[in-house]
């Protein structure tokens, strides 16, 4: 156990204090709370694990020191072992991605149009560009996928804190401002962009 994690540790992970063998763990990469980025499986013999971080798209195989090499079955047996660990772990992220598109879609129908007065907006400056409000005041920004369909949310308050949806999937997200222009400006942030749009009426 303290060897791996020592190897997480080298990966720039906090291991959790819950690992035990045969049993999937999410815990968080960035110090918040609600983040579930990282993940980690102890196979059941305790002589192997995989983990990795989803927010940055990587994993890790550790094997625990032998005293002598792998027999072929062995071997055999341990590159299942891990591709199955690969797969509970793609289906964990799936699932949880599933939920959070659900749940930004329902969000997303119950708002209303952004206020144009909304704090943030009147503090930056720029128009609603078909952004929404919930009930609490917060604007809310989709996140749409490549198909078209909303896979997260971004909340802003009137203080401008901003925060996505928990197990939202973000990888290929984007939201246009305005879709029609003859050159396609990218960029990351809703206010930025929304500057960006109201200076250059002809471009997406």
């Amino acid at each position: 156990m303290t060897d791996l994690r020592d190897a997480m540790q080298q990966r720039g992970l906090t291991p959790p204090n819950d690992l035990e063998p045969g049993k999937f763990v999410r815990f968080s990469t960035n110090d918040k709370h609600s983040d579930r980025a990282g993940w980690c499986l102890l196979f059941p013999d305790g002589e192997g694990a995989i983990f990795g971080c989803h927010r940055n798209g990587w994993s890790e195989v550790w094997q625990a020191a032998r005293s002598e090499p792998m027999t072929p079955e062995e071997r055999k047996a341990w590159r299942n072992q891990v591709a199955q660990a690969r797969r509970q772990a793609q289906a964990e992220r799936e699932a949880e991605y599933k939920a959070a598109a659900q749940e930004a879609a329902r969000i997303w129908e119950q708002a209303k149009p952004a206020d144009p007065d909304h704090p943030y907006l009147r503090r930056k400056q720029v128009q609603p560009f078909g952004i929404r409000q919930d009930g609490d005041g917060r604007l809310v920004i989709p996140v749409y996928g490549p198909d078209g369909a909303i896979q997260s949310i971004q909340h802003i308050s009137g203080y401008g804190d901003k925060r996505f949806l928990p197990g939202g999937k973000m990888a290929a997200g984007r939201f246009w401002l305005r879709k029609d222009g003859a050159r396609i400006l990218v960029g990351e942030g809703f206010a930025t962009m929304a500057s960006i749009a109201e200076a250059v009426p002809g471009a997406a």
